[in-house]
């Protein structure tokens, strides 16, 4: 969720014409998924690579408006519906190495725990 939030405010910034401090805030995400426990998890390593790349549509305003500011709202929306993003570095891990948990096996797996 700190993901798709940030990606929210960097796009909310940059929209007001802060590009520099959405940039600056999407890298500052990237910094604390990086220290955080889970940081070696492909779930986080693909965060942060997606975050990585958003950045770089930040760079210039033409850039910004005509690709950046569709590709952030589409990823942070992706991340809050805990899909994958289609937008991945091409240097990352390939977009099905992001995958969130859930779905039938975590459903079945937390009523199990219920019933223990």
């Amino acid at each position: 969720m700190d993901a798709a939030e940030a990606i929210e405010q960097a796009s909310a910034l940059a929209d007001r014409g802060d590009r520099e401090g959405g940039k600056a805030l999407l890298y500052a995400t990237v910094a604390k998924l990086g220290a955080s426990l889970s940081s070696r998890s492909p779930t986080s390593r693909g965060l942060q690579a997606d975050l990585e790349r958003l950045a770089l549509d930040y760079e210039d305003a033409r850039t910004y408006h005509t690709s950046g500011s569709k590709r952030s709202k589409a990823s942070s929306l992706s991340h809050r519906q805990q899909r994958t993003p289609s937008i991945m570095s091409p240097s990352a891990l390939a977009p099905s190495d992001l995958v969130y948990k859930g779905g039938r096996a975590g459903k079945a797996s937390m009523a199990q725990t219920w019933s223990s």
